[in-house]
């Protein structure tokens, strides 16, 4: 070693040593820890703490929140050192893995919570964050003040502390459970006009989080006296386990003597008025308790409850509600119909058929009875008595429609096609002599009014711009004004004319597209029966379908249907939907036998098509081995992928339903 790097060495040793022994190191959080009470350098102290990720300044920074004001940001630098990092969380902030020191902090928090200042927005601010890492933390010292927060009276300023509050409660799953789950049935028996409603909303998914069948009773309650809460109440129920199913079977019996009580109270089982200003013997009777209660049934899968939903189907159907004296369009036997269809109960289906095929039977009752059977009925027996009434000229035509569905879920051979296919010829006959009337001379007319009509707005827009570019009004010479005016009566006339072709030849063009779309309808059902010829009794021919190309199916079908060269790439692109609807259809009979595609499905499950999550949804309870390892994971990812789109916002809940099911089944 030479004198020069000799003495470097020494140097470097004696800098490190500096470093690391210093009271001034900058890489020791008391260096700074130090610096909080020094108004010059507290916000680098709060900040260099802060990427530091050390607890130990935990409490130097909450006597430093409490003498600086309370400012949110110095709480929120408490709570996120409190956290636990594990490795990937630490390498991320390059810092090394830690336990969590909610300990630490919890005390600051509470003062937070408890000395909250509702006029204030900064300590409602700071109350929220306290109230949300409370929960967070799961501290038993901390339980009474966030209840003392939900039960405390205050302005509207102050309602998003107690919402944070109430959320926190559902964090208690473990110690202090009964606690949390009392605290949130007493608020949800509170007055329903004394609370804003998103505090209740928060109070039922708060219970949902908690997962315990302790909280049964109150959420069958708000279930009927706050019916604008629904859709969170069923995901809370499902979610409480599987006694639910036995109290709801008693509501649909009628001896739930709970909900007995709350009806006869509040006279829920009954219509008088929006504002009860009907006389009580003008009242019209409603069926909010068993549509309710029927809904929920499904939701648990309950085949115990078959023969409870067989015996209210017996009762004639009523509006679920009224409002403004309007019925609803539903009826309890909606509910009933959805239920015995998601257990796929197929000892319902003999009493379901002899609804769709009894013709002195209301069409909207056969119909529904119709849209169910295909998902009870375990064989095509009845194909041949839905033919029957298919073919009826008398046969309502919608009930016709959901009966040709029926009959295309069901069809297992191809002597069952025979039924689809002439029907599809005979349209398509139809289609054939409506398009040569819509290709006639009214389409020939049509054609050159429509020619006409964009030929003049040419010529407007040429007079327009030429009236433009010599200066408008002030500027332009006489003719070229006078070239606008006439140009636009040129444009009127001829608009008028096109409008009267269009009116002689749009009727005719609709129902060409009308025979179109009916005969493209029923070489669906024919791909939907297809499906079943091809795979049989063989799950993972089924499971294929999910995968499925448009090109594959279509190589298949075209034996099938008479007419398919005809079909565009638009019109293949529809047969993946109906072929997987079928085959999802098919593993659900199979029940455990089709175990083996459970993954599959779980992973389809992602599905933007209505159709085909919708399908999934229906076979997976029915296939999945309890408990199922995977199912909760992959149906979160499946409701993620669904978050924020419009169109599967209904199926989204669906999608919870289910999910929150498979997180008690079988355990």
């Amino acid at each position: 070693m030479n004198r020069r790097s000799g003495l470097t060495a020494v140097l470097f040793v004696f800098g490190l040593g500096l470093v690391t022994g210093c009271p001034d190191n900058p890489y020791e959080a008391d260096t700074w820890i130090s610096k909080l009470d020094n108004p010059v350098e507290i916000e680098r102290a709060i900040t260099e703490l802060e990427h530091l990720g050390d607890p130990k300044a935990i409490p130097g920074l909450a006597k430093a929140w409490d003498k600086q004001g309370r400012p949110v940001r110095i709480l929120q630098v408490i709570i996120d050192l409190a956290r636990p990092l594990d490795k990937e969380q630490a390498d991320k902030l390059y810092l090394k893995p830690r336990e969590a020191s909610w300990n630490k902090a919890v005390p600051v928090l509470i003062k937070a919570i408890e000395e909250i200042d509702d006029a204030n927005p900064r300590s409602v601010d700071s109350a929220v964050k306290a109230a949300d890492a409370l929960g967070e933390s799961k501290s038993e010292e901390a339980l009474q003040p966030l209840i003392d927060l939900v039960n405390k009276q205050m302005a509207p300023k102050g309602q998003p502390a107690r919402l944070a509050a109430v959320k926190a409660l559902g964090e208690y799953r473990e110690a202090g459970k009964d606690k949390a789950v009392a605290a949130l049935s007493n608020l949800l028996r509170q007055d329903a006009d004394a609370q804003p409603l998103q505090i209740f909303a928060a109070a039922i998914n708060a219970l949902a989080n908690l997962r315990t069948d302790q909280s049964v009773p109150v959420l069958l309650e708000t279930m009927y006296r706050l019916p604008p809460l629904f859709s969170q109440i069923r995901r809370a129920l499902v979610a409480s386990g599987p006694g639910v199913a036995g109290e709801v079977r008693k509501i649909l019996r009628g001896e739930q003597e709970q909900i007995n009580a709350l009806f006869k109270e509040k006279k829920l089982d009954r219509y008088c008025g929006d504002k009860n200003e009907v006389p009580p013997d003008q009242c019209k009777p409603i069926s909010m308790r068993e549509f309710y209660a029927a809904i929920i049934i499904g939701d648990l899968y309950d085949a115990k409850s078959v023969p409870d939903l067989l015996a209210a189907l017996d009762k004639p159907p009523l509006p679920v509600y009224y409002s403004e004296r309007i019925p609803s369009p539903n009826t309890q036997h909606n509910a009933i119909y959805d239920a015995l269809r998601k257990i796929g109960a197929s000892e319902a289906a003999g009493k379901v058929k002899s609804v769709w095929a009894n013709e002195k039977a209301d069409t909207s009752s056969r119909a529904l009875a119709a849209g169910a059977y295909g998902f009870l009925a375990r064989d095509a027996s009845a194909v041949g008595d839905l033919a029957k009434v298919i073919n009826d000229s008398k046969t309502d035509p919608g009930l016709r429609q959901e009966l040709l569905t029926t009959y295309a879920r069901l069809a297992a051979s191809e002597g069952d096609l025979g039924t689809l296919q002439r029907l599809a010829d005979l349209n398509h006959d139809k289609y054939v002599e409506a398009k040569k009337k819509a290709d006639g001379k009214e389409k020939v007319a049509y054609d050159k009014a429509k020619s006409a009509i964009e030929a003049a707005k040419k010529k407007l827009g040429e007079a327009k711009a030429a009236f433009i570019k010599a200066g408008g009004e002030k500027k332009a010479s006489a003719d070229i004004i006078n070239g606008v005016t006439e140009a636009q009566k040129v444009v009127d006339a001829a608009d008028e004319k096109f409008d009267d072709a269009r009116a002689e030849w749009k009727p005719l063009d609709n129902e060409r597209q009308a025979f179109l779309d009916f005969t493209r309808g029923l070489e669906l059902h024919i791909a939907r029966v297809e499906i079943a010829l091809h795979c049989k009794a063989d799950a993972k021919c089924y499971g294929e379908a999910l995968s499925a190309k448009p090109d594959d199916i279509a190589k298949r079908l075209g034996r099938y249907v008479k007419n398919f060269k005809e079909w565009t790439a638009d019109d293949k692109k529809l047969l993946p939907a109906v072929q997987i609807e079928r085959a999802m259809l098919e593993l659900g009979k199979m029940g455990a036998k089709a175990e083996s595609q459970t993954t599959l499905l779980l992973d389809a499950a992602k599905s933007d098509d209505r159709v085909i999550r919708q399908s999934i949804l229906l076979a997976l309870p029915k296939i999945a081995k309890l408990p199922c390892t995977d199912c909760e994971a992959k149906l979160d990812e499946a409701i993620k992928a669904g978050e924020g789109k419009t169109t599967l916002g209904e199926l989204n809940v669906e999608t919870q339903m289910l999910r929150n099911y498979f997180s008690w089944a079988g355990k």
